[in-house]
């Protein structure tokens, strides 16, 4: 059973693991697999109205920041006509979506509502290498998420050589 958010994911939330078939790609693609990069996911629902259409293109203004191995973008559509009417298509490097047809990976990342008039909550989530919730940003902040993905790609990633563990930015900063 998939568990339904009343809201999106908070900062510093683990995203939830999931597998979801993907446009032009595997059929039961496995999200954790992702790791280790940033990631830049926008919830949109459809493709066919105005600001996703807007989100798209600055997706593509940007289209250099995506290249699998500093970071990558997943779009989630809930509409089978964006696949059919090829509103969206997957770029490799670094660009794909997600058929999630059945809402079941929108719902447990607090996009869709439940029942048929629970509506859709587009936006953009950014997360880091860990999975973790690094940003949130309404669906008309596109410049702003691409900001911070940026930002995020930029800044080296914890050593891996000790044997300690290190989790960044768990207290404030003016602490």
């Amino acid at each position: 059973m998939t568990s339904v958010r009343k809201i999106p994911l908070g900062l510093g939330e683990v995203a939830p693991w999931f597998h979801c078939a993907t446009l032009d790609g595997s059929d039961a693609y496995v999200f954790d697999c992702a790791a280790g990069r940033p990631i830049l996911m926008l919830f949109f629902g459809t493709a066919s109205n105005d600001l996703v259409r807007a989100a798209l293109a600055a997706l593509q203004e940007r289209r250099g920041l995506f290249d699998d191995e500093h970071a990558a973008f997943f779009g989630v559509t809930v509409d089978r006509s964006d696949a059919s009417e090829k509103r969206i298509r997957r770029q490799l490097p670094g660009i794909r979506f997600f058929l999630d047809y059945d809402q079941a990976v929108s719902r447990r990342y607090g996009a869709a509502g439940e029942g048929p008039a629970g509506g859709y909550r587009g936006h953009w989530l950014l997360l880091d290498r860990a999975l973790r919730v690094r940003g949130l940003f309404p669906l008309t902040e596109s410049k702003a998420a691409l900001d911070a993905l940026a930002r995020l790609v930029a800044a080296p990633p914890m050593p891996d050589w000790a044997p300690v563990v290190g989790v960044p930015e768990i207290f404030e900063l003016d602490l």
